[in-house]
């Protein structure tokens, strides 16, 4: 394995990740509810989707790396048994929580503002506001209306809000909890080396060291 490969992983991994998490918290908790408190609610979507343009490609691009990484150093040191092992349920849940933004970002989000953005804010005749769609039926030349109350459409959007904002402090827990195994996990082994090196520094010359971490620590103890 290459180590200083291995190491510019890991810092383009920390890069994703805090360009990853701290956009999504940056855009969830600070720019959507300053657009819901400054602009009115017929402009408010189309504020959002100013929004969204720039900072959708950075998600993306953040998260396609993270996992990129990730996954490559999984595989340059051959990691992959640590899924199996309870004691590594910290990479699952990562895993889970990438594999959800992944899915929102490429699937979901597309999906969703594609279906809004053929939306028009209108009033009915009872001068409520709704969000209108027209779609044709081109074999009966026929056009289908669907309407739905302002109102309603927010409250689901609040909603997914509320549901990203969860998503996005439980991949804050999980990643906090993470980095304390990762610590622990290094702290242990580097304690293993400098214990075996006082004991063969006391004239134990034939203590072996073992340090398994697949990792440089390893090629270090051996």
């Amino acid at each position: 394995m290459d180590f200083a490969l291995y190491t510019l992983a890991r810092c383009l991994h920390v890069a994703a990740i805090v360009g990853w998490i701290g956009g999504v918290w940056f855009v969830t908790l600070v720019v959507m509810p300053a657009i819901s408190r400054s602009e009115a609610p017929a402009a408010r979507l189309a504020a959002f989707h100013r929004i969204e343009q720039g900072f959708a490609p950075q998600a993306k691009f953040w998260v396609l790396l993270a996992g990129a990484s990730g996954f490559w150093m999984t595989y340059q040191a051959d990691l992959w048994s640590r899924f199996a092992d309870p004691a590594f349920w910290w990479m699952h849940a990562m895993v889970l929580v990438w594999a959800i933004f992944s899915f929102i970002l490429f699937i979901g989000e597309p999906l969703f503002l594609a279906a809004w953005r053929q939306a028009k804010v209108a009033r009915d005749p009872a001068g409520k506001q709704i969000l209108a769609s027209v779609a044709p039926i081109d074999s009966l030349n026929w056009k289908v209306f669907v309407e739905q109350p302002v109102s309603e459409v927010y409250a689901k959007l609040n909603a997914s809000i509320l549901r990203t904002a969860l998503l996005l402090l439980a991949g804050l827990v999980i990643s906090a909890l993470g980095a304390l195994v990762l610590a622990r996990g290094m702290a242990r082994p580097i304690r293993t080396l400098q214990q075996g090196a006082q004991r063969i520094g006391a004239g134990q010359l034939d203590h072996s060291i073992d340090v398994r971490t697949g990792d440089e620590l390893e090629a270090l103890a051996g």
